[in-house]
């Protein structure tokens, strides 16, 4: 019996090996692990955000990008994203510009 998994989340993050790929569940809800991770070795990350046309939605940021089929849904609860904005600006990352972000659904 052969199961089809219908993905509706796609985070993509550029490392020193390739883009790292994760990919989750219809349904999926904060907190939920993706079903699928992978790294991409032959493509860049530009490459890899222009596969995505309505109805997907993609957000970018320096060294990754989002993308939801359909509606933006928030990635972190409210804690979460202030845990995130209190890391991000102890410990900033170069070419990351925290004002820029929507903790919500980026990075």
């Amino acid at each position: 019996m052969s199961t089809n998994i219908t993905i509706t989340r796609v985070d993509m993050f550029s490392t020193p090996t390739g883009i790292f790929v994760c990919k989750y569940a219809d349904g999926w809800k904060i907190g939920t692990p993706p079903c699928k991770r992978y790294t991409i070795e032959d493509k860049s990350l530009d490459e890899l955000v222009s596969m995505f046309s309505d109805p997907w939605q993609v957000r970018r940021w320096s060294g990754g990008a989002r993308a939801w089929r359909g509606d933006l849904k928030p990635i972190r609860s409210r804690n979460q994203i202030l845990q995130k904005r209190e890391s991000l600006t102890r410990y900033p990352i170069p070419g990351v510009e925290l004002h820029t972000l929507n903790l919500a659904l980026d990075f």
